[in-house]
């Protein structure tokens, strides 16, 4: 009988240098409602992430800016920079200029549905949006602005001819004859984007006070400049932002630890990084959950955590939990070992564990104590074997791996308890290690 202990281990230790000392920055996706702007005070919030349709007027948002300021929250609107309207409603200066419309590879002008913008490629554009943006940060007093949706729908956008024209111009090429990723012509469009960026920077410059730009983008990013021709690693290098954030939303925490690695490999130390992290969906939607994606994000290089979102956080009642993770200290985080398993206190039964055909496997209170956590219970004599399937996160070079647990014998048949431990490393090479327990 194999037998995976309940408590077991796999840890590595990750050297990282922080921007933040002490307690981590804790940011929310939203923060408009009175009742949430009292709780996050009370549990140590510091960012609100409210989302606006930022092509109509939003008088409330001066008085919320003021409420959390008065609280000690910075503000920043989560702006949806590329949409002009949503379904058929579009904003004044859309209709008014269907000529500057966007188009797909096949021809589709994106005018209607879900993904609705303007083209960047039309200088007209870029100024309006640039002076919406001002405005909005002068009559709200925000600290800045979430960027978020700044780049094309995909990388069979930015065939408008004023981008397709100028692309010929420039290289004597038909776009439309080319993979949508080819390299050159997914950066021809993805400057178009860069250069928005660099003018929003500039006309913020005049406002006489700092105005922070935090850029809402995919974690990996070549894959970001490939899918959705966003090209934040250069407005890391020209300084056109002020801060990342990544926001993952998924149920898989070593794989938050996988995104964040790619985002803090190319951000090198030079401005912070949020993970926003979702209980959203049902990705993680416990208290033990949303700590384990905590301090997965912050032992993975993240300098703060973010939560998607305030809805959810109160439907969920995790308050306590986001208290816990904004007192925790990131140095002693960041020196503790990472936890691989996936779901490691059974807050969703045995997902992520493989029973075989489950006989004699079951979920109970650790030491019949409901509220020291849950065990895995074995009926012994048992031939099923039990394990986690950890698939990614673990060996890199420099790292060893350490797994430790206990397991209590209540049968008078002998058993065998061993734990296999299988690394399956690229090129079909794998290594089998079987320790004792």
């Amino acid at each position: 009988m194999k037998f995976t202990p309940p408590t077991a281990l796999v840890p590595m230790l990750i050297s990282v240098m922080p921007l933040f000392a002490g307690e981590p920055p804790i940011a929310i996706y939203g923060g408009a409602n009175g009742q949430t702007q009292e709780r996050a005070a009370e549990v140590g919030v510091d960012i609100f992430y409210p989302s606006v349709t930022w092509y109509e007027p939003q008088p409330w948002l001066a008085r919320v800016t003021a409420d959390a300021h008065a609280k000690g929250i910075k503000v920043y609107p989560s702006l949806a920079s590329a949409y002009d309207g949503y379904q058929d409603k579009h904003h004044d200066f859309a209709a008014a200029h269907p000529e500057f419309w966007e188009q797909r590879k096949d021809g589709t002008v994106l005018n209607s549905g879900e993904c609705v913008n303007l083209s960047w490629g039309h200088p007209e554009v870029r100024k309006y949006k640039v002076e919406q943006f001002t405005q909005f940060v002068r009559d709200t007093g925000v600290d800045g602005i979430l960027l978020d949706y700044t780049r094309f729908f995909a990388n069979d956008s930015g065939y408008s001819p004023v981008i397709v024209d100028a692309f010929k111009k420039k290289f004597g090429k038909d776009p439309f004859n080319l993979p949508t990723d080819d390299p050159r012509w997914v950066q021809f469009r993805a400057d178009f984007v860069t250069e928005f960026l660099r003018e929003l920077r500039a006309s913020l410059d005049t406002l006489g006070r700092k105005v922070e730009l935090i850029a809402c983008v995919g974690p990996n990013p070549q894959e970001t400049l490939r899918n959705s021709l966003q090209d934040w690693a250069t407005w890391l290098d020209q300084r056109l932002i002020d801060g990342v954030t990544v926001m993952i939303y998924e149920r898989d925490t070593n794989n938050t630890i996988a995104q964040l690695q790619d985002a803090k490999a190319a951000i090198k130390g030079r401005m912070p990084l949020i993970s926003m992290i979702a209980p959203e969906y049902d990705n993680l939607p416990t208290p033990d959950l949303i700590r384990e994606g905590s301090r997965k994000s912050l032992q993975a290089g993240a300098d703060g955590v973010g939560y998607y979102h305030e809805g959810s956080v109160i439907r969920l009642q995790l308050w306590d939990a986001i208290r816990d993770v904004a007192h925790w200290n990131v140095d002693d985080i960041r020196l503790q070992p990472i936890d691989y398993l996936l779901n490691s206190g059974f807050e969703r039964g045995l997902e992520n564990w493989a029973i075989g055909y489950g006989n004699g496997v079951k979920i109970v209170p650790a030491g019949g104590d409901s509220t020291a956590g849950h065990a895995i219970q074995l009926d012994l004599p048992n031939s099923d074997g039990l394990r986690q399937v950890i698939d990614r996160g673990i060996i890199s070079e420099g790292s060893a791996v350490r797994v430790t647990g206990k397991a209590r014998l209540e049968s008078t048949e002998p058993a065998e308890l061993f734990v296999d431990i299988t690394i399956a490393f690229h090129k079909a090479r794998e290594l089998n290690y079987r320790v004792p327990v």
